[in-house]
């Protein structure tokens, strides 16, 4: 888990017009991610899957 690579983001607003944070993963280390989150107790409202397509976000919710 030491290699676990992430950035801080603002959340989008299609996900929360709030104010927030977001973590933001690279897909092949969500699973991961996920479990060291979890296993740290860190709290997570939700996950989501985010593409972006031209000036627009695909945003797909995973949990």
């Amino acid at each position: 888990a030491d290699d676990l690579e992430f950035i801080v983001i603002p959340t989008l607003r299609e996900i929360t017009t709030s104010c927030g944070l977001s973590i933001k993963v690279r897909p092949n280390k969500y699973e991961e991610t996920n479990e060291v989150l979890s296993t740290h107790k860190v709290p997570v409202e939700a996950i989501y899957k985010v593409e972006k397509q031209g000036k627009k976000h695909l945003i797909e919710k995973l949990a």
